[in-house]
């Protein structure tokens, strides 16, 4: 950030240097710097400033003392707010005295913010965050205004293309808005709902993830990265809200698939291959036949659970037929291929066993849901090596996908594999610290592991974006007990109880922190 200092007090100059250095922009912004210009009088400023806009150096934010034996802060500031076809960055006056008149005509002159003799360090923060407060302010207000104009007046001209134009530049403004206070969360926040009204949910969840780091506990970044990454496909949808958006679109074959997978996840598998079953139904010819395929291969795995005791010819040779299909309909789709084996071998047909798996070892998985899918075999399968080689083959495919973290964490988790569970939601949340039900199940991987105290930290995080969850604040509950903390754990399982009343493991939680004391 270019600086240009104006006051004829060698000790002012001094003082606003060493404000400004002392506040943290490289705390939030590594590559901030801060490069000082001064002119010792209100005459030599304003000319300092037209003459280095003419050699295309412009300054970005200009302090100016208001006593001065020349002209005073104000004259200056008018000056240069005379200077025509030059961009004028904020203007800020320093004055002993404020009053209404040198704030209607500081207005007319461009200065955006005053600070009073005698000012100190947070004056100065408090100034930056004011400025970048205003100028986001601003920015929004002049777009919207804009749009609300050319609407009004019936133009012509193409709305779409106008706000697509306005977007653009309003990123623009708050990226410049940024350097002033980066630790301020509202231009990061502006853009990132810029990007989203273009319908562009990626770019923004490495802004949404910054804003985050800046304000944990804001609940906007929170939601809007929620938004990004369901709408990027890159967060796992409960089965309560697949079921929403199913009753919205209940002839959509992917998301009948989807909620399959979610079902066959949770171990309904009977409830699941009726949601295998309608997406098979409902695909249309213009649909993925990825989408038809994964339908297949879920339902005949499906049928594989079903037969726990491995005694049933008949489920076997139903998902002996819906594996089939799966491979006819995508010859890549290497998870149905090891499904086919494994009915195979079920079946005592080894030979044929034998010949599905030269096929598949001649199909290396080109996307990482497929290798993705592997993994999810080879952990079921119990054979943890090939596991964790195909899920580094799906990072490494996507390695920017938190969905693939998590999805791998809940797998180690339910085999009681907490080391490689609490790596794996780790990095999740490092992607998505956003996911509540992430920390949750961080928190429960740590308490098994006797990391009590960094459970804890993982449950208060998840409770920071949702204090609703009862489920946290039972889990909570009983990382204070394993702490002998016996009072916090008292609340917990006092506060779960009040908003989920029927959950009977937090009236044993009670009881139990009571008997502790």
């Amino acid at each position: 950030m270019r600086v240009l200092i104006i006051t004829e007090k060698s000790f002012e100059v001094s003082a606003i240097k060493g404000y400004l250095e002392k506040l943290p922009f490289k705390d939030f912004d590594n590559t901030a710097r801060l490069d000082f210009y001064n002119e010792p009088s209100g005459n030599a400023g304003a000319k300092r400033f037209e003459t280095d806009a003419k050699k295309n150096f412009h300054f970005d934010l200009i302090i100016i003392s208001q006593k001065m034996k020349t002209i005073s802060g104000l004259m200056a500031a008018q000056m240069i707010a005379a200077k025509r076809g030059i961009p004028k960055p904020p203007m800020v006056l320093l004055t002993e005295l404020m009053d209404a008149n040198t704030i209607t005509e500081g207005a007319k002159a461009g200065i955006i913010s005053y600070l009073t003799v005698p000012y100190n360090l947070n004056n100065f923060r408090d100034m930056l965050t004011k400025l970048v407060d205003s100028l986001t302010a601003k920015e929004e207000k002049r777009r919207l205004a804009t749009l609300k104009k050319v609407k009004e007046q019936g133009s012509t001209v193409d709305t779409s293309e106008l706000a697509k134009k306005l977007n653009k530049n309003g990123i623009a403004e708050l990226e410049r808005a940024k350097i002033y206070a980066p630790w301020n969360i509202k231009p990061h926040l502006a853009m990132a709902r810029l990007y989203m009204e273009a319908g562009d949910y990626k770019t923004p969840i490495p802004i949404l993830r910054n804003s985050i780091k800046l304000d944990f506990t804001n609940k906007e970044p929170h939601k809007l990265l929620r938004d990004c990454y369901s709408k990027a496909g890159m967060a796992k949808e409960e089965l309560g809200t697949l079921k929403k958006l199913l009753t919205a679109d209940p002839k959509n074959s992917e998301l009948n698939g989807k909620v399959g997978d979610a079902l066959l996840r949770e171990g309904d598998f009977k409830k699941a291959a009726d949601f295998f079953k309608r997406s098979i139904a409902m695909h249309k010819p213009e649909d993925s036949k990825r989408v038809k395929a994964r339908a297949h291969n879920g339902l005949g795995t499906s049928y594989l659970k079903m037969d726990k005791g491995g005694t049933s010819g008949k489920l076997q040779e139903m998902a002996k037929e819906q594996l089939d299909h799966a491979v006819t309909v995508d010859p890549t789709m290497i998870t149905a291929y090891f499904n086919l084996i494994a009915v195979y071998r079920k079946m005592g047909m080894e030979d044929e066993a034998r010949k599905i798996m030269q096929k598949a070892v001649k199909i290396s998985p080109s996307n990482s849901q497929d290798w993705l899918d592997l993994f999810f075999f080879y952990i079921e399968d119990k054979d943890y090596k090939k596991a964790k080689f195909a899920l580094s083959k799906a990072v490494k495919m996507e390695p920017d996908n938190p969905l693939t973290y998590f999805l791998a964490g809940e797998a180690f988790m339910r085999h009681r594999m907490f080391v490689e569970a609490s790596e794996n939601f780790e990095k999740s949340v490092e992607m998505y610290p956003s996911e509540v039900r992430a920390y949750n199940f961080l928190g429960i991987c740590y308490r098994n592991r006797g990391e009590n105290a960094k459970s804890i930290a993982a449950y208060q995080n998840a409770l920071k974006i949702d204090p609703e969850d009862f489920n946290v604040h039972y889990n909570l509950g009983r990382a204070f007990i394993n702490g002998k903390d016996f009072k916090n754990a008292k609340t917990s399982f006092e506060t779960a109880l009040k908003l989920n009343p029927e959950l009977e493991e937090a009236k044993e939680g009670i009881a139990l922190a009571s008997k502790g004391r």
